[in-house]
């Protein structure tokens, strides 16, 4: 709890590092639990905003933080850089982070961004061709293959090779089926930043 040195009492997530730390997400910035300490880290740190609501690590062992307004932010283990709208994410509400060898996958409240952490380069999707936003809800894989659940649009299978999306089933039995136009789904680099 706070009196125990936690930045808030809502806790969104937690994830255990490679290093054995453990990084807890709040609705008022991330806390690192290290022995018997508690760190802080805060918008007044680097991160993109004070709520966090997912965290993961890459193959680098950089730590990566969503944010439900703010973007993404990145740390090092001694400085931030922050993702957002401006500089190549698809939309700054992040709802979940997964990463996946050499990639990280950010889901959205209104897309997905795959970024190759070693190219720097960001892969954004999107749906132009509804009303229903494409909410990103969840990620797993399954034999190698990587997949993301949504809200009201389905399970996709994520090639993060080309990079593109497979819609998986269009059954129209399903109670969350909803007309998807994969089509009408707009795939593009957006961005080449410098290496992390």
């Amino acid at each position: 709890t706070t009196l125990d040195g936690l930045s808030n009492n809502t806790v969104n997530t937690i994830y255990k590092d490679s290093r054995g730390l453990v990084w807890v997400g709040t609705q008022n910035g991330v806390n690192v639990l290290q022995g018997n300490s508690i760190i802080n880290l805060k918008k007044s740190d680097g991160l993109a905003h004070q709520t966090c609501w997912d965290i993961t690590e890459d193959t680098n062992h950089n730590m990566w933080f969503a944010s439900y307004g703010g973007g993404l932010s990145v740390f090092d283990g001694n400085t931030f850089k922050v993702f957002n709208v401006h500089n190549g994410l698809v939309n700054n509400y992040i709802r979940k982070l997964y990463s996946f060898k050499n990639k990280i996958l950010v889901g959205t409240s209104n897309g997905l961004t795959i970024i190759d952490i070693n190219s720097n380069k960001f892969f954004n999707f999107y749906n132009t061709d509804s009303k229903e936003p494409f909410q990103i809800m969840g990620f797993f894989d399954y034999k190698g293959e990587v997949y993301c659940t949504t809200y009201r649009s389905g399970v996709f299978k994520v090639d993060l090779d080309k990079p593109k999306l497979t819609f998986l089933s269009k059954n129209k039995e399903s109670v969350y089926y909803q007309p998807f136009n994969t089509e009408a789904m707009s795939s593009q680099v957006e961005i080449c930043l410098e290496p992390l």
